[in-house]
């Protein structure tokens, strides 16, 4: 970890966490907003802000944090996750009334997340 990483002000990270484009929810870190990025390149053909959301991984998500996917209006979480990725998390509990998941492992050719990690 670089000196300048590690000497960080927690409340400075929570406060770029906590703003656009990133939105709070309850036990979800990384959570923000990808409207305003190119659907492809050379157009002006954007995604919409407010639409699609990406985060890091979701097993701590708490009631507070369900209300708060609830209210941005999300419907449906497409977990990209590996199966090896998923071994390490606790799921139960992760679900969310209303919400429909739908896994779709990403595995990009030529990376195996499970002999990265036990190598």
């Amino acid at each position: 970890m670089s000196s300048e990483i590690s000497h960080l002000d927690p409340a400075v990270v929570q406060c770029a966490l906590s703003s656009p484009p990133f939105v709070v929810v309850d036990g979800v870190i990384n959570i923000r907003d990808i409207g305003g990025y190119l659907i492809q390149a050379n157009t002006s053909l954007m995604i919409k802000p407010g639409i699609v959301f990406r985060s890091g991984e979701p097993s701590s998500i708490t009631n507070l944090g369900k209300e708060q996917l609830r209210a941005l209006g999300i419907k449906t979480i497409f977990d990209l996750r590996s199966d090896f990725e998923m071994k390490n998390f606790d799921i139960q509990g992760t679900e969310i009334e209303g919400v429909r998941t739908v896994r779709v492992p990403i595995l990009v050719r030529g990376f195996d997340p499970d002999n990265v990690a036990t190598k």
